[in-house]
């Protein structure tokens, strides 16, 4: 279909190109509409073009033809609009032949644990010889106050600069644009001459890959970006899937391997770290994509960028839904994130919610709700969404409580 329809199309356009228009293209796989009640049928992550068939007058519409370059995982969904609302589905970067890729351990230091938040130190490792460390002046010159005490770092008081709040110390810095820059001139030599490199970090996938393209993308980087980086290894999913171990946090993961270390928190210190833990627990000296683990938890930048584009999307909604949660009597936050995590991937709002619970009452509400999040486990669950640790019937049975309250 994909290719019959493409070289069909390629065909008349080149008969009758003034009858064909380029409408747009997008990251969506669709075979085609005509009509307002067309099911589109879905391919995520496969690049489509639209073209409009200006059909003769005795023809009572136009076709609006989508060619299909790629194919994916099926999904039927009623609109373009309603597939980009939902989580994108995981696309690994697996090992193909004839490519090699360089493992290089990175992590990040932010001024907090937001999308908005920005970079205030960048570190990189290949190895214990070749590190990188650059800090950061945040355009806003500032560092939310507990992130400041966690990583030690301030902007200093009416001058362009970090001070290290460790020892009042000032620290050298640069402006966002020329951070990246000289990092991506960095994974440039060190690549040397394999096809990419793999950006590996310890739980990434929530803060570090969407904040780092955000800056990317803020600095017109990106095209660049990708020229060097073929993919993003989220190390944590790699410890969660070994049952042996029970505690995923870096620092816990270095003193089970190696030995005894001070909480850093500093973002070269934290990548050498990360590059010695994997090492020893893969008991070899360089990293590949032929370890298979390593592999499994490598996703392409182009699952990132549309990740990031979705988590970028339900963050205005995430604040008013965490306002369910207010009034449980639990410790921690964890379970009460992964409620609204559950939410924000079924497509749910605060003021959805509110409406459908006014419109159809207690029972239909439960049951609707809980047949929704039951269709996003099983359409869209996965390592992304962190939504696995609660059911949805805890879910719609947490949500009613609150609006019966």
């Amino acid at each position: 279909m994909a290719q019959g329809g493409t070289i069909a199309l390629s065909w008349f356009y080149a008969c009758f190109p003034f009858l064909v228009r380029k409408v747009f293209s997008s990251k969506v796989d669709v075979r085609y509409h005509r009509g307002s009640n067309s099911q589109f049928l879905l391919m995520p992550y496969d690049t489509i073009f639209a073209y409009k068939v200006e059909t003769p007058p005795f023809n009572r519409e136009p076709l609006l033809c989508f060619v299909i370059v790629q194919t994916g995982k099926k999904q039927r969904v009623r609109s373009i609009g309603e597939a980009m609302s939902h989580p994108p589905m995981e696309e690994y970067l697996l090992p193909s032949s004839g490519q090699r890729h360089r493992v290089v351990c990175y992590d990040l230091e932010t001024t907090g644990l937001e999308l908005v938040d920005e970079i205030v130190q960048i570190g990189g490792s290949v190895d214990q010889a070749r590190i990188f460390s650059k800090y950061i002046v945040p355009a806003t010159r500032r560092v939310h106050p507990v992130a400041a005490r966690i990583i030690g770092l301030q902007v200093m008081n009416g001058r362009k600069g970090l001070q290290d709040l460790r020892d009042n110390t000032p620290v050298d810095a640069v402006d966002e644009g020329s951070g990246l820059k000289e990092f991506l001139h960095w994974l440039e030599e060190v690549r040397g001459d394999v096809d990419g490199i793999i950006l590996a970090s310890h739980g990434a996938i929530f803060l570090d890959i969407p904040v780092l393209l955000i800056a990317l993308r803020r600095n017109k980087l990106i095209d660049r970006f990708k020229q060097i980086v073929s993919g993003f290894c989220d190390t944590y999913a790699i410890f969660r899937a070994d049952l042996k171990i029970r505690d995923y946090k870096l620092q816990s993961l270095y003193e089970q391997f190696i030995g005894r270390r001070p909480e850093k928190h500093r973002a070269q210190e934290d990548a050498r770290d990360l590059h010695t833990i994997l090492t020893t627990y893969f008991k070899t000296e360089q990293l590949s994509m032929e370890l298979r683990p390593l592999a499994q938890a490598t996703y392409t930048v182009r699952c990132m960028e549309e990740y990031t584009s979705w988590r970028e999307s339900i963050e205005p909604h995430r604040v008013d839904l965490m306002t369910i949660t207010a009034s449980w009597n639990v410790r921690g936050d964890k379970l009460k994130k992964v409620l609204v995590k559950n939410l924000l991937a079924a497509g749910y709002t605060y003021k959805r919610l509110a409406d459908e619970f006014r419109i159809h009452g207690d029972q239909v509400f439960k049951n609707r709700l809980e047949q929704s999040i039951l269709h996003m486990k099983m359409t869209y669950e996965s390592y992304l969404t962190d939504t696995k640790d609660m059911s949805a019937r805890v879910v719609a049975n947490r949500v009613l409580e609150h609006f019966k309250c």
